[in-house]
């Protein structure tokens, strides 16, 4: 494995911080896990939140799980655009855009009565091989996301999605399909080492807010539900350009039983 822009691999960045790469290589455990309390681990934020609101420190509240599909086909009727009046059409693109901003009203709702929210249709795409300027679309793909710290959230909202793919069938003759849907479950951090970072913060007189992140590694020595876990967020204005360099970035702080 190597690092995008200077090609630096995992091996040798590990080594260049001092890990016993024999011992890795041997896959031998380097730390006990059962002598381990509690884990805390910083991050630079990769989002824009931090720095357009001024807040230098941020104390991480959970990771937000997900349900996703990573291709919903739409199906409808390819047909000539000059020769086909608005009630007969079956137009794919218009059934996608509809059922997006349906969502995103139904979002925005869900905000303003302070749901955990976020969702993303991160891909649109028509056929390249037959779309045209003078062709109503018959075919249109795209993906889906939605975030929440809550379970029920996620299975509310999802089946919401479902019930209006239904009335857009209805109502325009199209037809969705859609591949496996890929649920995450959300993760909360230990509530105790919430309350201490957030009292450290103001000891120190630091700025700081709580918030739940889109997601986060657990090093894989560690049992996700016997271990109390904490993430805290630095702001910086390059993490978005820089995609932060995966090696030297995460620190890792460790609190023995």
């Amino acid at each position: 494995m190597q690092r995008r822009g200077d090609g630096i691999s995992l091996y040798d960045a590990l080594s260049a911080c001092g890990a016993d790469m024999a011992a890795i290589s041997r896959q031998e455990k380097l730390i006990n896990p059962a002598e381990i309390a509690a884990y805390i681990e910083l991050h630079i934020e990769q989002g824009p939140v931090m720095v357009a609101r001024e807040i230098p420190v941020g104390v991480v509240s959970g990771i937000r799980g997900n349900v996703r599909h990573n291709k919903i086909e739409c199906w409808g009727d390819a047909q000539h655009s000059g020769v086909v009046p608005r009630w007969l059409r079956k137009d794919a693109v218009f059934a996608v855009s509809d059922l997006i901003v349906r969502l995103d009203n139904h979002w925005r709702a869900l905000l303003e009565r302070g749901t955990d929210l976020v969702v993303t249709c991160g891909v649109v795409q028509t056929n390249p091989a037959e779309h045209s300027i003078s062709r109503v679309p018959g075919y249109a793909h795209f993906s889906f996301e939605a975030r929440s710290k809550s379970s029920d959230t996620l299975e509310a909202f999802y089946q919401l999605v479902q019930a209006e793919m239904h009335s857009i069938e209805r109502e325009r003759g199209v037809k969705f399909v859609l591949d496996r849907r890929l649920m995450s479950e959300p993760a909360v951090c230990d509530a105790q080492l919430c309350d201490l970072m957030a009292q450290a913060c103001r000891t120190g007189a630091l700025r700081m807010s709580a918030f739940p992140v889109a997601q986060a590694t657990m090093p894989p020595c560690l049992p996700t539900a016997a271990c109390r876990r904490r993430w805290c967020l630095c702001a910086t204005k390059m993490a978005r350009t820089t995609r932060m360099k995966r090696w030297s970035w995460q620190t890792l702080c460790w609190a023995r039983r």
